[in-house]
């Protein structure tokens, strides 16, 4: 009879240790399914990443449903940032929104201030580029431009975004007010950090496309 109950004891341990180590692995899966969501959600509302038509430029800043928020300088750490708020706080509900105005760059080069979530819809139409793969590079930057680089203005004249720090501000645009026809734009040469950490000088916009094209 006590060894009869000792077994029963022993398989209601081991039973409890395998329990919570499921419970631990499902929650350890639904942070990681939730941050690869917001991140993947955030990426297409904005056209921006690997196999898509533009580039985020960093830092930038989002906020969460508790509105807190965060600063990111790369895709690793709007990752990180997410998965941490997730992790300690697993029932808030809601959306996790970019801070306006963000900045975006074309594959030419062409650069796009966006104020607001009028404006991810107006770049996310302007979209042509097909998502191949079944989500290839979800999550991911093709490229991150590195400060300083420099701006042609929409009349011509050039600014040196030297750090974050010029980068626009609510009601401002990088490099002025753009026309019906004529948007700021890089002045070459660049140079960019690649998703492998690695530097890479790029000369033209035909160089820009083209890395970009290699991203897809």
């Amino acid at each position: 009879m006590y060894n009869q109950f000792k077994s029963l004891f022993l398989v209601a341990v081991l039973f409890s240790f395998f329990a919570i180590g499921c419970q631990k692995e499902d929650n350890v899966s639904d942070v990681e399914n939730y941050t690869n969501g917001v991140v993947d959600e955030l990426q297409e509302r904005a056209a921006c990443g690997m196999a898509r038509c533009y580039e985020l430029v960093f830092p930038l800043s989002i906020v969460f449903p508790d509105n807190t928020s965060a600063v990111i300088d790369s895709m690793g750490a709007m990752k990180a940032a997410v998965k941490a708020w997730r992790t300690a706080n697993p029932d808030v509900k809601g959306k996790t929104e970019f801070v306006f105005p963000i900045t975006v760059i074309e594959e030419d080069g062409t650069i796009i201030t966006v104020d607001d979530n009028a404006g991810l819809r107006e770049i996310a139409k302007e979209c042509r580029r097909e998502i191949k793969g079944g989500g290839h590079g979800r999550g991911e930057h093709c490229f991150k431009i590195q400060f300083p680089f420099s701006v042609q203005k929409a009349d011509g004249t050039i600014v040196i975004i030297e750090s974050a720090s010029d980068l626009p501000k609510p009601g401002q645009h990088m490099g002025g007010m753009p026309t019906a026809d004529v948007r700021p734009a890089l002045v070459f040469p660049i140079t960019v950090t690649l998703k492998d950490g690695t530097s890479q000088v790029v000369n033209s916009k035909e160089e820009l496309i083209a890395l970009k094209d290699s991203c897809k």
